[in-house]
Order: C-alpha cells, then structure tokens, then sequence
C-alpha cells in the first residue's frame, strides 16, 4: 500500500471514500464537498495509483486552517506509518486534529508531536429512517407559549451573536484570553450563510438555538446548541432540535453530532430525539 496526493480529477474516485458511513465524518466531508483553495488530500492506495474507488484504503484531508481530519479506519498502523515523513511535511502551521478518539491517537502519534489540549466527546447519530417525529406535547405547548422559531439569514448577525458569544464563551474557546469577537462576528456570519441555524425567539431576543455546522453530501452534523441560563429547563432546546432535524431530513439521510461526555444534560436531550452514541470522537488541540 502506498500513499499519493490526490489531484482534482481525482475527485470520482475519492467521493465514494468520502461518503462510506459518512456520519463518523461529516467534517472531513463537509470540507472535501467545498473543495477549499489550499486543501490537501493524502490518500491511501493499494496499487500506488489512484485509478478507482476499490483501489482506496483511507485518506487525510489538511485544510488551509491548519486542522487534519483523518480516516483511517481500515489502516493498520504498519501500512499507516507510511504516512507519517509526508504529513509531517506538510503540517507546520498544525492546529488541531479532529474525527474518531482512535484516528486521532494513532495520527497524533504518527506525526509525533504532542498536543496542548485534548477535548473528548461521544460521537451520536441519528437516521431518518429511524427518526419518530413527535407531535407537542402539554408540557411542550405550554413551554413554547410566547416562543417563536426562526431561521438566522445574515442580516440576523448583529441580533444573534450575543447568543452565539455566550456559546462559544461557555462551550468552545480554551483559552478566554484569546478569544476575538471580530473574528467569531465574521466566522459566525459566514457560518448563517453556510448553515441551517434555527433560533427561538422570546419578545424579539433569542433565547436558544440550534444550527448545523458541518454539511457533508449525506449527512448534516448538528453543533452549537445553546440555551441562555435564565431559559434553561423549559425545553427550547428540545423545541429547536425538533425543527432543526425536520430541516435537514428534509434533504439528508442522517444528523451526526459530537457532545461532550460530561454534558449528562445535552445528552439526554440527543437520546430522548433518537441520537445513538457509536463512538468516541477527539479534538487535539496543538
């Protein structure tokens, strides 16, 4: 087995790789379907050629922020190794990897260099053809009285991202000291435009949200599920949910999310909708 970059023409043979169970992925395939400037594509073959779906083993995308996705599933560590002298020349400016908790350990240790941070979640899915649609119930109904659900369009930017910041303030950023709220305004623009993002609104201010933040050609990966403290216990965040996967059911097969594992809260809320834990997934942060 052999490792080659992948070119554009390329692009037939790969898709099929993308695609194979792409809810363990959906970043990974979310970043290949836009087909960033300045993404690289590290692919395992098993006659050294890239000639056919059947001849590929496993792939490493590195996009232009500096972020790895693996998957490697089907690799073992010996045929991996290989990999490693060529991703190392490439990963200079490293700033995380991200898929699977055993991708991340095997390419962590492959590419040798030892992260500051790593975050762990569970990693959920949920099927359409498995999903039982609930109607309101009372408690729901009663729960909801002054609530209204909207999509965020871009012109909602300035409304919402006080919502957002406290997300990110409370789920996401390491470091607070580092945090910049020009960057998270425009990445958080970027990201209604890109994105399904539904919000609950209480007399004109958001109050919980839930969007997706990765779209792969099957699957949609939920992220960014936030209900303000003083709102917290009503079931908004269920609310949203609901009609957040009414969305992407509409067009995709699957919703696949990644929770933390200490989150008891947010993960019975993904149960009680359906969501299955099938693995562990990994962040390292370098």
């Amino acid at each position: 087995m052999n490792w080659e970059w992948a070119r554009r023409k390329h692009k037939k043979h790969i898709l099929p790789l993308v695609t194979h169970e792409e809810w363990k992925h959906v970043s990974l395939s979310h970043r290949y379907r836009k087909g960033e400037k300045g993404m690289k594509l590290l692919v395992a073959t098993e006659n050294g050629k890239i000639s056919s779906p059947s001849s590929l083993r496993g792939l490493y995308l590195y996009s232009p922020y500096g972020i790895l996705y693996p998957k490697i599933e089907q690799i073992s560590p010996p045929e991996l190794s290989r990999a490693g002298q060529l991703l190392t020349e490439i990963t200079h400016n490293l700033f995380s990897v991200m898929g699977l908790k055993s991708e991340v350990t095997d390419t962590c240790r492959l590419i040798e260099k030892q992260p500051h941070t790593i975050v762990d979640y569970y990693l959920m899915v949920l099927f359409r053809k498995d999903y039982k649609e609930e109607s309101l119930n009372e408690e729901d109904k009663e729960n909801q009285k002054g609530i209204s659900i909207k999509r965020a369009r871009p012109g909602d930017t300035k409304n919402l991202f006080p919502l957002q910041e406290a997300y990110e303030l409370e789920e996401v950023v390491l470091d607070k000291r580092n945090y910049n709220p020009k960057f998270s305004f425009a990445n958080f623009r970027k990201s209604i435009s890109n994105n399904i993002i539904l919000y609950a609104e209480l007399n004109g201010k958001p109050v919980a949200k839930a969007g997706t933040n990765a779209r792969g050609f099957n699957t949609d990966q939920v992220g960014g599920v936030f209900t303000v403290k003083e709102e917290r216990g009503r079931g908004l965040g269920r609310i949203v949910m609901k009609n957040l996967l009414f969305c992407i059911f509409k067009e995709k097969e699957a919703a696949s999310l990644f929770v933390k594992k200490n989150n008891i809260p947010a993960i019975r809320l993904y149960e009680r909708l359906g969501f299955e834990i099938i693995d562990e997934y990994r962040i390292a942060y370098f």
